[in-house]
């Protein structure tokens, strides 16, 4: 008579995967997809960074350009404020709802008398000042300047 085998004893190596295998990959797939996401966000949150810094760089770069343009007799003396929105839109004189506050500043170096009224003098230096403020954080995200004199620099 034949001895009788267990179940066991039969058994044969089937192909694929354990349970503990699958849960491994799916540990190691859901880690990888974790970081891309990360990434994608940190992505994201720099190129809306990039873009507001951009907006307020060229609001500072417009308002410095429009005083050189005015020239040394024209630029009015002093400091004015305007406005932009987070869109880029502006000038506004109010400053409502909108993201930055470009202070521009005229100072001239030497005054002279003409016909009773007081002038910028023909020697003069003509410092220009431009800053760009973030209303949402009340940083400073820009500043610039140039110099204006008679014959122009």
């Amino acid at each position: 008579m034949e001895a009788r085998r267990s179940p066991m004893a039969h058994r044969t190596k089937r192909s694929g995967f354990s349970i503990l295998e699958s849960i491994i990959a799916t540990a190691i797939v859901g880690v990888a997809l974790m970081g891309i996401v990360n990434l994608f966000t940190f992505s994201y949150g720099m190129t809306q960074k990039t873009g507001a810094l951009s907006l307020a760089y060229s609001a500072g770069r417009n308002s410095l350009e429009n005083v050189r343009s005015q020239g040394f007799y024209n630029a009015s003396e002093g400091t004015s404020t305007t406005y932009y929105a987070s869109d880029g839109t502006g000038p506004s004189s109010t400053q409502g709802t909108n993201r930055y506050r470009v202070v521009v500043t005229v100072a001239s170096d030497k005054f002279a008398t003409s016909g009773g009224t007081t002038v910028v003098a023909e020697d003069a230096l003509r410092a220009v000042k431009v800053v760009v403020t973030d209303l949402t954080t009340s940083t400073t995200v820009y500043s610039a300047g140039t110099t204006l004199a008679r014959g122009g620099i």
